[in-house]
């Protein structure tokens, strides 16, 4: 993959959000001055605006006649009010995937790969602690309030 260009036009998104946004990397994030991980905030803001691409169905569908066109999967957890839609499931996998693709050797806590078991120790290896929608309930409620 090329290096990114600062203020360069870099198409984020695959799959169905490639075919409805174009979204950039924000060029003070490009361009990063001496950030040693400024290649893992760029992926991470990339994959952040994919991820955020496949809620968008769900809100813009949310309270109309289309509204049961997605099945959000609903899965509890430890107790009914502790849940994970698919798209929670899909958004980690994608992003597990992203992170593993470019940095195979860095370390990945999911929310609902860990799930109600236990934590991984932390190492001294990079490590990615992934909430792959904070606001859940917000999100399935088709309240916006969730990232």
């Amino acid at each position: 993959a090329s290096e990114p260009r600062a203020g360069g036009n870099r198409k984020i998104g695959g799959g169905n959000a490639a075919k409805h946004h174009h979204f950039d990397v924000p060029p003070e994030i490009l361009e990063g001055g001496g950030c040693e991980c400024k290649d893992e905030v760029i992926l991470a803001v990339r994959l952040a605006l994919e991820a955020g691409e496949n809620m968008t169905q769900h809100y813009h569908t949310k309270g109309t006649a289309d509204e049961n066109i997605d099945d959000l999967g609903i899965s509890t957890k430890s107790h009914e009010s502790d849940f994970a839609t698919a798209i929670d499931v899909k958004n980690e996998n994608f992003i597990t995937a992203g992170i593993k693709s470019q940095f195979p050797d860095h370390e990945i806590i999911g929310e609902e790969t860990t799930g109600t078991g236990a934590i991984p120790p932390l190492t001294h290896k990079p490590t990615w602690i992934i909430d792959p929608i904070d606001g859940t309930t917000n999100f399935a409620s088709g309240l916006p309030l969730s990232c």
